[in-house]
């Protein structure tokens, strides 16, 4: 994910996304309701995903989405039903 070059006092948003489509098969029991949650992964701070850097603790933001507009975030830890 390139985010180009930005200058160290630079205080303006960027932004840069991947998208990336695969499959999942799930099977259940008839009649059951299922319900998929995603966890926050290992850097996760105040209800926001990071990636953290390998050798210091710079971190940058990230965010999943539902869709491919980019408008329905899948919240940490929140039961979605599938």
């Amino acid at each position: 994910l390139d985010f180009g070059e930005h200058s160290s006092v630079y205080v303006t948003e960027v932004q840069g996304s991947i998208t990336y489509s695969s499959s999942l098969t799930l099977s259940c029991t008839p009649g059951i309701t299922m319900n998929v949650s995603v966890n926050g992964g290992m850097n996760a701070s105040d209800g926001v995903r990071k990636l953290k850097h390998s050798e210091e603790a710079t971190t940058v933001d990230y965010f999943l989405f539902q869709d491919l507009n980019y408008t329905q975030v899948l919240d940490i830890d929140t039961q979605y039903s599938v």
